[in-house]
């Protein structure tokens, strides 16, 4: 049985991921494994390519975007 409502994660998970990001950034460069703007790049790369995902998934649902959709055959 489904729930009545759609799933999605809490503004506190949310707020949690976000500091995950950069506490795991901060590690990177604190190991001398990369320089404070790489961290910055692929932390701005990595929350546009989230905006983009939720953006499709809202206008065309997931099955769509793996090509599941049966929309599309009607």
């Amino acid at each position: 049985m489904l729930p009545n409502h759609p799933s999605y994660p809490s503004a506190s998970e949310a707020t949690q991921l976000e500091a995950q990001v950069v506490e795991a950034g901060l590690s990177r460069i604190y190991g001398g494994i990369h320089y404070p703007f790489d961290i910055e790049a692929g932390q701005t790369l990595g929350r546009a390519t989230a905006e983009w995902a939720m953006a499709y998934d809202r206008q065309h649902g997931l099955l769509a975007a793996v090509g599941l959709d049966e929309r599309k055959d009607r």
